[in-house]
């Protein structure tokens, strides 16, 4: 495509049969850019944009992470695991304890992060138990847990505020988004653990490539301008 832009001044020691191919003939000198101005600007406002674009890099991938299609959808779930309305036009995942003692309920994704993204999400724990039996929940990423909470935390039969938390990602990889509530001791008084708003945001830089070749076109752009300028003055 760069041919079609360009017009090659070939030096005579190179076979015509090898030059022929190309769009234009090598013996004619012509200047290196031959289209218009206004062509060349509208290049240079579309390499400047593309650019811009590319400072933000598409987001990681996650399906269905706001429940938005009312179902489980992208999601791998156990028992126990429903989705409700949010109660602001949206939905949640809600999750109950009660498989069994020190048996997880569980909500998993594998989930993909540029170096730089950031998943956002939110929890509420809702204790409907007592100690000694000190049921727990969870939300992680890969390693890290991104929320917990316990009986012990927030007292018999207590809840928490709605807990937002997010992750950066520090390197480009798959992670498994994971959350979970279950029994401690016995599981006759089952917890809850309700979780939504799992989205990715982009914070990541682009490429040092994609910034090469688009600041190549730029230049090249910047460089057809400038010998138009010349020779109309």
């Amino acid at each position: 495509m760069l041919a079609g832009f360009l017009t090659i001044r070939w030096q005579d020691r190179i076979p015509a049969g090898l030059a022929y191919p190309l769009l234009y003939k090598f013996r004619t000198a012509k200047p290196l850019c031959h289209f218009n101005q206004g062509s060349i600007m509208k290049i240079h406002s579309l390499v400047t944009s593309l650019l811009l674009l590319s400072a933000t890099s598409f987001a990681g991938t996650i399906t269905n992470g706001d429940f938005a299609t009312g179902n489980l959808n992208g999601w791998t779930a156990t028992p126990n695991v429903s989705i409700r309305p949010n109660g602001s036009g949206g939905y949640l995942a809600d999750l109950w304890s009660g498989l069994g003692k020190e048996t997880y309920t569980t909500l998993t994704q594998q989930i993909y992060l540029n170096a730089g993204d950031t998943l956002n999400g939110w929890a509420k724990w809702l204790g409907h138990d007592y100690l000694p039996y000190n049921d727990d929940a969870f939300v992680s990423l890969g390693t890290t847990r991104l929320m917990s909470a316990n009986i012990a935390q927030y007292g018999n039969y207590g809840s928490s505020p709605v807990l937002s938390f997010s992750f950066t990602a520090a390197t480009s990889d798959w992670y498994v988004l994971a959350a979970g509530v279950r029994d401690i001791g016995d599981h006759l008084l089952p917890s809850e653990l309700k979780v939504g708003g799992f989205v990715i945001t982009s914070h990541s830089a682009p490429e040092p490539a994609t910034l090469a070749l688009l600041g190549l076109g730029l230049g090249l752009a910047t460089l057809c301008l400038r010998r138009r300028d010349n020779e109309q003055g």
